[in-house]
């Protein structure tokens, strides 16, 4: 039966997305059917929608549809037919016409429904432009199927590139690349992945630069030394695209134990724990713990202890600490003492026997001396500290002992001297901190 007349039914393609994207796996395709009179009846029995399918600017699918229907009372057929036109012509092509066939299962009539609308699901192929949907109906104006006839029509399908996106852009473990991870261990590995639509990548942090290609990950073997910003620049180029399109997507990732080259401080620095530095300058230094400096310029240092050992030099002006322990210690303006006032313990006003206890406030060191005069009496000179006996008793010849003696600690002193005054001792704080009498 060869086609002949108007159609009497209007088809109105849409799409889902209302684009239809270029490689979308899973695109469809809807056609409204309604009748072209609105008044009019119309009975059909039969519809065909034939389709390009495979490469190229004609073809929409990359392989043969699924058809579906939006009612109850048609029905597609279950695989769609492979020809070369809508009257069954076989093809072998790489292009082909693909049909698919809704029949009217409403029975004696074949009345159009209002809400009829034919559907076609399938892979877009990844060529823009313009497809032709060949249309064969087989209908009538009265409900006696042997008058119905065929009837064929066109429409017309826009394929348009896709939008450009970048999305989910995460950092995992490699041991884990589903869960997405923000803080890293320094050194460890860390690996990127993104979804996109583009067809070249460059992944770009710090000093670093790195291309992708085509790939939608990249394993950062090395990791972090220290906190960044990962920036991932897509490109698109291709097939509908006149001027290569660009996105880009960020991704901040903080390091727990970073380690810096060099770290510039305008304002304060605050450490918890023990901070090792070779070379520093700052304003104010701030450590909850011990600090190790090889020179350390501050103006203001708060610290637990500053260790030994790796200090070589500090310069400071002002030291707030509790334990200082260093090798050079000295200001702009040269050297400066940790050394107080000293404190005359013995000195011409005391009697010739006494024994007192001492309490200091800081540390400091105890000088005990004695220089032979003519006529004086033997002196002895003891001091009781640290479960230690100091003493100096007179053989003629001068001596001096010099104690070092720790904070808050209790110690005692016990003189006996002659007439004449041959013996001194001294009390020399560092700190500003004097000695407390018990």
């Amino acid at each position: 039966m060869p086609p002949n007349t108007t159609p009497l039914l209007t088809y109105t393609p849409s799409a889902n997305p209302a684009r239809l994207p270029i490689g979308d796996p899973q695109a469809e395709v809807f056609i409204a059917v309604r009748p072209t009179d609105g008044n009019a009846a119309v009975y059909c029995s039969q519809i065909l929608v034939s389709v390009q399918v495979g490469p190229g600017e004609a073809g929409l699918f990359i392989a043969p549809p699924t058809g579906f229907v939006s009612t109850n009372t048609w029905t597609p057929t279950t695989g769609p037919r492979r020809s070369a036109d809508l009257q069954h012509n076989p093809d072998s092509s790489e292009n082909y016409a693909s049909t698919v066939i809704y029949d009217s299962t409403s029975g004696v009539g074949h009345g159009v429904p209002a809400d009829l609308t034919l559907g076609l699901q399938g892979a877009v192929n990844n060529t823009p432009g313009e497809v032709t949907l060949r249309i064969r109906e087989t209908s009538g104006t009265a409900p006696d199927p042997a008058t119905h006839t065929f009837k064929e029509t066109r429409i017309m399908v826009r394929k348009s590139p896709a939008d450009f996106y970048v999305r989910n852009f995460i950092a995992t473990t490699p041991e884990d690349p589903t869960k997405p991870v923000t803080d890293f261990t320094r050194g460890g590995r860390i690996r990127l992945a993104w979804e996109s639509n583009g067809s070249d990548y460059q992944v770009s942090y710090l000093n670093e630069k790195y291309s992708v290609g085509t790939a939608s990950f990249i394993e950062l073997k090395d990791g972090l030394t220290r906190d960044a910003t990962i920036l991932l620049t897509a490109t698109r180029t291709g097939p509908g695209i006149t001027t290569p399109e660009t996105r880009y997507a960020t991704l901040p990732l903080t390091i727990s134990d970073p380690k810096f080259a060099r770290l510039d401080v305008t304002e304060s620095l605050g450490v918890k724990g023990k901070a090792t530095l070779p070379t520093t300058t700052t304003d104010s230094l701030t450590a909850v713990g011990a600090v190790t400096a090889g020179s350390l310029s501050s103006s203001t240092l708060n610290t637990d202890e500053i260790g030994p050992k790796s200090t070589q030099s500090t310069m400071v002006h002002r030291l707030d600490t509790e334990s200082v322990k260093l090798g050079t210690t000295s200001n702009r303006g040269g050297n400066i003492s940790l050394f107080g006032e000293p404190i005359a313990i013995l000195n011409e006003n005391a009697p010739a026997k006494w024994r007192r206890k001492y309490t200091s406030q800081s540390d400091g060191i105890l000088v005990m001396a004695y220089r032979p005069l003519e006529g004086n009496a033997v002196p002895q000179i003891s001091l009781y500290y640290n479960r230690q006996h100091y003493e100096i008793v007179s053989t003629g010849v001068a001596r001096t002992i010099s104690v070092p003696i720790r904070a808050n600690t209790e110690w005692i002193v016990d003189v006996l001297i002659g007439e004449k005054m041959g013996a001194a001792i001294w009390w020399y704080p560092l700190g500003a901190s004097a000695i407390g009498l018990l």
